[in-house]
Formats: structure tokens, C-alpha cells, sequence
């Protein structure tokens, strides 16, 4: 899937114009000063804002960024500080080509699960609990399946645009309980995030290891 690097230029334009600080607001909601984070690692971070952001809330911590867009790579490549550049590793490469030795305090999965295939959200959630520190954390946010006409229709165009650039395997949200309770991962915490109507749209949670 590399359709994001036809999209890349106006990713963040879109986003903010249809969801705000929404999307971003999510994100990071459960990444708060309190965890103790020596390692993090991000998968398919975009543009790099979820990334700036760790990186002044963490000062001393090590980011492994995989990002499979070299456009997005380049673009979050300019958000990094030169006196960052060394505490951030980026890897264009998709998440099941790349291979690491090291192992995680934190494992950030932004809108991610969304763009997957069953197999390879299973997958995907495998690999992070193989690399998740026995005491980690694996953060999850994306879109909640909510009854609401308008939330069905955004998601549903989103979707029909994702899938015209090939920038998706799937058609709908998966069911992400489900995704969670069979690769036995804990949820630790979670939130509903959105008001008006985007009331609850989007979803974060705190997963551990059972």
C-alpha cells in the first residue's frame, strides 16, 4: 500500500479541515508525562505531528519510526530539530518487512488497524506484542463504529477515497474488540473522543500484555 505518498501533500490539510485538532486530541490522550518511555515506537505516524509531539513530552526517549510512505517520512523528517535527529530512527519500510532486536516501553498504532486486512491486523498486533516491553503499553486509536448516519457516511467516503489511491485493504472498520481479545491483549483504558456530530467518533485505547 503505497498510495499515501500521492495523498501526503494534503493529508494534514485534510484532516484538519474535516476533524479539527480532533484526530490529534486522541493520539495522545493517554501519552501523558507519567510514563516512564526509554524506547517508543511509532507505526505509520503520517506527517510526523504525533511524532513531534512525543519528542517534546518524552526529551530523553529513543523513536523508532516505520513508515512505509517515503513522502510522509520526508515530510516528518522536517519536523525533527537537529538536536533531535539523533534520537530518532526513521524506517520507510512496511511494518511487516521491518525487523528489530530492539523491545518497547510504548507502541503507538495511529489509525493504522483501519487500513489492514483481518490477517494482517492480526499480524500486525502480533509483531507489536512481540516487541512490547513485558510491562508496555500498545496504544490503538482510530474511528468507533457508531450508528450515526453522518459518522457511517464519513467513514464510508473516506474509505472510497483511500481505496481509489490504494492506500487500504479494507472497506469498513474492523471489529477491534474482537482483533484485541485474540491476540489476548488487556485494555487498560479507553475513550471516546468527539462532540456534536462527531460525538464519540474516535476511539483510543490502552492496551497491555495478559
Amino acid at each position: 500500500m503505497n498510495g499515501y505518498n500521492l495523498i501526503a501533500p494534503y493529508y494534514l490539510f485534510f484532516v484538519k479541515l474535516v476533524f479539527g485538532d480532533l484526530l490529534f486530541k486522541a493520539q495522545t490522550h493517554f501519552l501523558t508525562k507519567d510514563l516512564d518511555n526509554q524506547q517508543i515506537l511509532i507505526v505509520g505516524g503520517g506527517r510526523g505531528e504525533l511524532l513531534s509531539f512525543c519528542l517534546s513530552q518524552y526529551p530523553t526517549t529513543r523513536i523508532t519510526y516505520v513508515e512505509s510512505s517515503s513522502k510522509m517520512i520526508e515530510l516528518s523528517e522536517k519536523r525533527v530539530s537537529i538536536q533531535d535527529q539523533t534520537r530518532v530512527d526513521f524506517q520507510c519500510k512496511s511494518i511487516f518487512e521491518w525487523d528489530t532486536s530492539l523491545t518497547f516501553d510504548l507502541v503507538l498504532l495511529p489509525f493504522v488497524l483501519d487500513l489492514f486486512s483481518e490477517i494482517n491486523c492480526l499480524a500486525l498486533l502480533r509483531k507489536t506484542k512481540a516487541i512490547l516491553h513485558e510491562e508496555g503499553s500498545l496504544i490503538v486509536t482510530d474511528f468507533s463504529k457508531n450508528p450515526a448516519k453522518f459518522q457511517k457516511a464519513l467513514v464510508g467516503l473516506m474509505y472510497l477515497l483511500f481505496n481509489s489511491v490504494g492506500a487500504t485493504e479494507r472497506s469498513k472498520l474492523p471489529e477491534f474488540y474482537a482483533l484485541f481479545a485474540a491476540e489476548q491483549l488487556s485494555i487498560f483504558k479507553e475513550k471516546k473522543l468527539g462532540l456534536g456530530p462527531y460525538q464519540d467518533l474516535v476511539l483510543t485505547f490502552q492496551l497491555t500484555l495478559c
